[in-house]
């Protein structure tokens, strides 16, 4: 599941080819940067919850689930543990999950509300990457 990717667009990449390799390695750093802090803001939304869904037992452990809308709440860790960064080029970097499930409980199913923490990351995550390059880009121009 592609859970949150961000790249620069054309027209920075072209702006910062023009700039030369080492300026864009550098901007990859930005976008690394941003990309393993969204990683990290999705597996602490799977760890810290609130889940005020139903409680139920597995075996001797309680476990309160998360109820629709909310991000999904642990249970065993997988899903947590399954979220992986990548760099996929000079100025991009993926963050997925290694589970299928994780796209069931982001955008529902017949049977399973939504459970969204992918996009809303994302989205928070976005001004941030915004200011990040555009604070970089300044510090290159000078």
């Amino acid at each position: 599941m592609k859970g949150a990717e961000i790249t620069g667009d054309k027209e920075l990449a072209r702006a910062l080819a023009r700039l030369g390799k080492g300026v864009q390695k550098e901007a990859g750093k930005v976008v690394d940067a941003t990309a393993l802090e969204v990683r990290g803001e999705i597996v602490k939304g799977y760890n810290k919850g609130p889940a005020t869904g139903r409680v139920y037992q597995r075996g001797n452990i309680s476990h309160r689930a998360s109820a629709p809308g909310e991000a999904p709440m642990t249970d065993t860790g997988r899903l947590a543990s399954s979220v992986v960064y990548e760099n996929t080029g000079t100025l991009s970097a993926e963050v997925h999950t290694k589970v299928n499930y994780g796209a069931w409980l982001e955008y529902g199913t017949r049977d399973i509300a939504p459970r969204p923490l992918w996009l809303p990351t994302a989205k928070k995550a976005a001004p941030k990457f915004v200011r990040r390059m555009a604070a970089f880009l300044k510090r290159k121009m000078r």
